[in-house]
């Protein structure tokens, strides 16, 4: 049978603590947390960016939302009901592609 993970998305502006917000509800519920690819991949790569660019950001993010959710799904020290607490999603990239580039 397929496990099922929750996953809880944490939103909201840049340098609000999302990431340790994450970090500490991951070590309280005993499971792990998806930082955002965005912030990694513009350190990387600089901010300034292109439109090609939130493609492969936001392929980076699923990518990495699947491999965390994997380790969740096949770690035996990870009491159920399995979740991971992610913090930013799709959504928030469509709002910051729209806030940036209009589209």
């Amino acid at each position: 049978m397929m496990q099922l993970v929750k996953k809880i998305v944490v939103i909201g502006p840049e340098s609000t603590g999302k990431s340790t917000l994450c970090e500490l509800l991951a070590q309280h519920y005993h499971t792990e947390w998806c930082s955002e690819f965005a912030r990694e991949y513009l350190l990387s790569n600089g901010t300034d960016y292109t439109v090609d660019d939130l493609l492969v950001i936001a392929k980076g993010q699923l990518a990495l939302e699947d491999e965390v959710t994997s380790a969740v799904v096949h770690s035996s020290s990870i009491p159920t009901p399995k979740q991971v607490f992610i913090d930013t999603d799709m959504y928030v990239m469509k709002v910051w592609s729209e806030y940036v580039f209009g589209a």
